[in-house]
């Protein structure tokens, strides 16, 4: 009945713009109250329920997605997606702000490369944060995940820059010096161990300079 009367709202509401708030808000509790739903079903139900509240939170996320509330609204919508089973579908939610990057805010985005980094899908991780620091080049989700990100693809000198801006944002922040760490480690396992046909193996100066390569500048 719930359900039912917030869809009246929106009815009602119809393309008067005097009424888009009122509209917006009542499509919210509509998806809110389809998900609550759904946690408290079983079996078929429950899938079924799940999938109209991700078409709900879809289309709010469509409405809004300028507003504060976006990144909970993808939240809600990536949350009704696994509780319907179809967990393929999530990558869905971000594939316009891969597109199109600077049409989404610091924190859309920034949710958005942890959906994809959670799913091991590094490069669009890569791309979403990146874009998530044109938008705010202070962003701290963006410059301690990409780091991470980087090193998985072995791109060692592509660490360095948002890590040092770690550090110089947040100069007491552990996570963001580790990063220094797998940096020198990385490049110094990336020192090929000589065979017949290679020259001489690099010396402990030469590994040495390596890793002080990762110094903050």
């Amino acid at each position: 009945a719930a359900i039912a009367n917030w869809k009246q709202v929106i009815t009602t509401a119809g393309t008067d713009t005097n009424y888009r708030e009122l509209a917006t808000r009542s499509l919210y509790m509509v998806g809110v109250t389809q998900l609550d739903q759904a946690m408290a079903a079983a079996g078929p139900d429950k899938a079924t329920q799940a999938r109209d509240a991700a078409g709900t939170f879809k289309q709010l996320f469509t409405q809004m997605k300028d507003s504060p509330e976006a990144p909970s609204i993808m939240q809600s919508w990536s949350e009704s997606l696994q509780m319907a089973g179809d967990e393929a579908s999530i990558p869905t939610i971000y594939a316009d702000m891969l597109a199109k990057p600077a049409n989404y805010s610091e924190g859309v985005l920034t949710l958005a490369g942890s959906f994809a980094s959670i799913r091991q899908k590094p490069e669009d991780a890569i791309a979403l944060f990146e874009g998530a620091l044109v938008a705010n080049p202070f962003s701290h989700d963006a410059l301690l995940n990409l780091p991470l990100l980087y090193n998985s693809k072995s791109d060692y000198e592509k660490m360095l820059p948002p890590a040092r801006k770690s550090v110089e944002l947040e100069p007491n922040n552990s996570t963001a010096w580790m990063w220094f760490a797998y940096y020198a480690q990385g490049k110094a396992n990336a020192v090929k161990i000589p065979t017949a046909k290679n020259k001489a193996a690099p010396t402990p100066a030469e590994v040495k300079a390596i890793k002080d390569s990762a110094a903050v500048r």
